[in-house]
């Protein structure tokens, strides 16, 4: 039996970028369209450092990735030799966390959603008897899909031009969505709106900067010194330096001495009123960011904030969230079935007999929400009882829901 091929792939050099304008993200943007990973990705990077969209991937990501997210099985592979399809999925199940490990799965996962596209190694090492592959997540940032060749490319560190063939044993190339699959990456409909909030929370801060602190208004009297910042500290008369002086402590002395005129209604005196806006043009900032939030949510998660209740209780976000993890873990199954699995069983069970491959698992289906199924129920006796004492035929309502009818009491015969 062959041996698996071990090749260093280096990971390819990342310039990080954190300064980020409207050219550079369309830059990035079309370039990613193109095909070309490199700025999208490091845009991508960049975009975990908003704590909402943080939030929002690691919700989508970690319930897969996570060992205590979703129930995970490794199927056994049924149809041709059981006996050995059960005793393959065994040994996979046993190794899994050691191929696949949490961190490298949440990797994988993260440039899937962002990108639409994922890249990594595949390094073999024998170990009791057995070679064992273990998957290796590569930055994203070194991929290409070249037009011209119909191929997949990857730039490594040390100035390599590879090309990427998943299925060999060494490369790892998910696209859950095709052959252009980059083009439903969500860094394509997030980008701007990101950058927009971002700019959004910095001219919120300068307003605050410039409206939110209250401004005092000071009137002098005619007779006021014309150089009220002089150095003459407060004199014997009450000079201007020293009554701004008493105006500069206010946030440590509660009571302020402004002196008058020998006649206030005449010679006029000190004055001073606090100056603040009175516009709530404010409030634009926050609405904008609420649009925009809403807006990225919607692509990462699927849904906003909140959502009408179904007929069992459950929230439509909540049906939504099932869907798009279904959406992640079917493709990914398929994907670590193909390039992982199926070389583990030609260098260890048998190179003619690659159907023998388990399938990795994620149970998607939501908990059952009992407390608002037996409220429904409890509606839909009350209307099947209205409809049977009008004679209306009720055996569709009971197939619709998934119920049967309890068999009719049997009357004992006289013997």
């Amino acid at each position: 039996m062959a041996n698996p091929r071990n090749v260093y792939i280096e990971a390819t050099s990342i310039s990080p970028v954190t300064s980020w304008t409207v050219a550079k993200v369309r830059s990035a943007l079309n370039r990613h369209d193109d095909g070309d990973m490199y700025e999208s990705a490091t845009l991508a990077d960049q975009l975990a450092r908003d704590p909402a969209i943080y939030g929002d991937l690691s919700t989508r990501v970690r319930a897969l990735a996570a060992r205590s997210g979703l129930p995970f099985d490794i199927e056994p592979s049924y149809g041709v030799d059981d006996r050995r399809a059960d005793a393959v999925a065994e040994r996979i199940e046993a190794l899994w966390h050691e191929m696949v490990p949490e961190h490298v799965l949440e990797a994988v996962m993260v440039d899937t959603v962002l990108l639409g596209v994922s890249v990594g190694r595949i390094e073999w090492r024998m170990g009791r008897g057995e070679w064992v592959p273990f998957l290796r997540h590569l930055p994203a940032h070194g991929l290409r899909y070249s037009e011209h060749e119909k191929t997949w490319r990857y730039l490594t560190g040390d100035g390599k031009d590879l090309v990427v063939t998943p299925g060999d044993g060494t490369w790892f190339l998910h696209l859950p969505h095709g052959e252009r699959s980059w083009l439903w990456g969500a860094v394509r409909a997030i980008g701007i709106p990101w950058l927009m909030s971002t700019l959004t929370y910095r001219d919120w801060a300068r307003y605050n900067e410039k409206h939110g602190m209250p401004i005092l208004g000071v009137r002098e009297p005619y007779f006021a010194a014309d150089d009220v910042e002089g150095a003459g500290g407060t004199s014997s008369s009450g000079g201007a330096s020293g009554v701004y002086a008493q105006f500069r402590r206010l946030g440590s002395e509660s009571v302020l001495r402004l002196p008058q005129g020998a006649d206030p209604q005449k010679d006029g005196g000190w004055d001073a009123a606090w100056i603040e806006p009175t516009s709530a043009s404010f409030e634009s900032f926050g609405k904008f960011l609420g649009q925009l939030r809403g807006a990225i949510r919607s692509v990462i998660l699927g849904y906003e904030d909140g959502g009408a209740k179904g007929g069992d209780g459950e929230l439509s976000s909540q049906r939504v969230k099932v869907e798009y993890l279904s959406a992640d873990c079917e493709p990914l199954s398929t994907t670590l079935r193909a390039q992982v699995l199926k070389p583990y069983v030609r260098y260890n069970v048998d190179a003619a007999r690659l159907e023998l491959s388990p399938w990795p698992r994620w149970d998607t289906r939501p908990i059952a929400d009992l407390g608002g199924r037996a409220a429904m129920l409890d509606k839909l006796g009350d209307a099947l009882g209205k409809l049977s004492a009008l004679g209306v035929d009720t055996d569709e309502i009971v197939r619709e829901f998934q119920l049967k009818r309890a068999p009719a009491p049997q009357v004992p015969q006289d013997p």
